[in-house]
This record gives C-alpha cells, sequence and structure tokens, in this order.
C-alpha cells in the first residue's frame, strides 16, 4: 500500500478532519514515518482538505415572534401617580 493511500485511509478515518500534522503523527504510529511536509503536498495533491467542526454552542434565541411578548403598559409609559410604572434599560445595568 503506497503512501498516498494510508494517507486517504487516516483522512477517511478522522471523517476528514484530520489535518496533515494529525495525518503524519498516525503515519508514525503506523510505523510509516513521512516528513510533514510529503503528507501535505500528497494531501493537496489528493484533494484532500480537512474542515474542522465548529464547537456546539446552545442557541440564545427563543423560538417565535417577537411580538408574542405581552406588552403590559399598551406603549403608554405615563403614569397618573409616581411609582405605578417602572422603566429600565438593562445596558446601564453594571455586571
Amino acid at each position: 500500500m503506497g503512501i498516498t493511500e494510508l494517507i486517504r485511509t487516516a483522512f477517511q478515518a478522522s471523517d476528514g478532519t484530520y489535518g496533515y500534522r494529525r495525518i503524519t503523527a498516525q503515519l508514525a504510529r503506523w510505523d510509516r514515518p513521512v516528513a510533514h511536509e510529503t503528507v501535505r503536498r500528497l494531501m493537496r495533491a489528493a484533494g484532500l482538505e480537512p474542515c474542522q467542526p465548529k464547537p456546539w454552542r446552545p442557541v440564545t434565541t427563543t423560538p417565535g415572534d417577537p411580538t408574542d411578548i405581552p406588552d403590559l403598559v399598551k406603549r403608554d409609559f405615563t403614569a397618573n401617580q409616581p411609582g405605578c410604572k417602572w422603566v429600565g434599560d438593562i445596558t446601564n445595568t453594571r455586571t
């Protein structure tokens, strides 16, 4: 089995995520030491381009329309007496 086939095998075993450095390390574990520049050149010639999976991040938005939130003051910010309606801006809150 040639080096290119070994590179392709290691690349497919990693689900296409290993780059030339990891492929070089894998070949060394398989007792087939090859220079990393050789692996890089052969991967480029074979069209093997790794893609790194993005880390999972929680969704910060809630499903639904923003108009689903009830408007408790009906967009009327005037008050008949002090202390009836309070409004605030969360951007001014120190964290």
